[in-house]
């Protein structure tokens, strides 16, 4: 599954399917392109320490 990795606060989000590099939950709406990258979930998370987004996903911590 692929997310969003906001890399300032490392959190990864859900994709929003009708903008690019957008949250589901809308957090990073004002956050800069430059600030956002396209991961994989399980790498992100698993690998690079990032937490999920709890407004994205049940098992999520929250923002």
């Amino acid at each position: 599954m692929r997310g969003v990795l906001n890399e300032q606060t490392k959190t990864v989000h859900k994709p929003n399917d009708h903008a690019y590099r957008l949250a589901a939950c809308g957090a990073l709406f004002h956050v800069s392109e430059k600030s956002t990258v396209v991961v994989d979930l399980t790498d992100a998370v698993d690998e690079g320490g990032a937490s999920r987004c709890g407004r994205c996903f049940e098992d999520g911590g929250g923002y």
